[in-house]
């Protein structure tokens, strides 16, 4: 007796009708889950689910917060390493925070058509302008802090130890001559003379020997230079008008007219006071129509002196 084995439901072929209904059934359910996901949560409803909030990427809101979109927090590092997330729609219409705006106008160089603040004209030249005047006597709004500075910076004129200049302090002759080779440079048209009072081993005693044979000081009859003696602002005009070959002006008593004491000017130096007076040499003094001839000029009176000498050489020059 034999038996054939029971046909097997499982196993039997499928209807063809059968099959386009599984495949238009998934379609379907493909084109809803398409259509959903496409959603933010609010549009269609959905927002309570839990499941459906893990996709959009959202928290679900509490009970008082409902139809709101999350606030976007950026990263605190201080508080917190965690960041919110943050909805499709946030992130496509976030408006960009003024804060934002206004630093990068901020930052922004400026338009090299818009004209620049310019500063005022300093009283020195820009190449003679220091940075730090080195005397703590010499405050900014000194009389003759230009020339101080000016000279200072170019190593001409020079401070006592304790870091002052002592401006208001009388000049002896020799500090006078010691400078004057340190301001021009200048030929040597004279011949030296050997002073009684001056020896070899006297500290200005090159820079006198200098200073003479470039024909700007002379000694007194009987070969005495008279080093240690202070020089008075006439002599001191005298010299610079005869070292720098100033010209004589036509008519020298009309310049010298400036001044309400020029009656107390020595005839002998009537033409080199005038030629100096004509090239600005006492233009900065605190009061240049009154000339003092024969007082002890100070260290500031004869920094301003130079000062304005080197400035008039310099321009005779270009």
């Amino acid at each position: 007796m034999s038996f054939s084995p029971e046909p097997n439901p499982q196993q039997s072929p499928r209807d063809p009708d059968e099959w386009i209904a599984v495949v238009i059934a998934f379609s379907a359910i493909a084109a809803i889950l398409f259509w959903v996901l496409g959603r933010s949560p609010n549009e269609v409803g959905l927002k309570r689910s839990p499941f459906l909030a893990n996709l959009f990427q959202e928290e679900i809101e509490p009970e008082g917060n409902r139809g709101k979109l999350k606030e976007e927090i950026l990263e605190e590092p201080d508080e917190s390493p965690l960041r919110k997330r943050v909805s499709r729609r946030e992130r496509e219409v976030r408006p960009v925070p003024l804060e934002t705006e206004e630093k990068e106008i901020i930052q922004q160089p400026l338009s090299a058509d818009l004209e620049q603040p310019v500063a005022r004209e300093p009283l020195l030249e820009a190449e003679e302008m220091p940075k730090v005047v080195p005397f703590t006597d010499v405050p900014e709004n000194y009389w003759a802090y230009g020339a101080i500075a000016a000279l200072s910076d170019r190593k001409i004129i020079e401070g006592f130890p304790d870091g002052t200049f002592q401006p208001d302090k009388p000049i002896t002759r020799a500090e006078f001559a010691a400078q004057l080779p340190n301001v021009f440079e200048q030929p040597e048209s004279e011949s030296a003379t050997d002073f009684n009072d001056v020896p070899e081993e006297f500290w200005a005693a090159p820079k006198i020997d200098e200073t003479v044979k470039m024909g700007f000081m002379q000694g007194y009859p009987g070969d005495v230079f008279r080093p240690n003696q202070e020089i008075t602002r006439l002599e001191a005009l005298v010299t610079l008008a005869t070292g720098l070959n100033l010209d004589s002006p036509a008519a020298p008593g009309e310049i010298l007219e400036k001044y309400r004491d020029r009656e107390k000017i020595d005839d002998w130096a009537v033409k080199q006071i005038a030629a100096a007076t004509e090239a600005g040499l006492t233009d900065e003094l605190p009061n240049p129509k009154q000339l003092n001839p024969s007082q002890p000029a100070t260290r500031a009176e004869l920094a301003s002196m130079l000062y304005q000498a080197l400035k008039f050489a310099e321009q005779s020059e270009q």
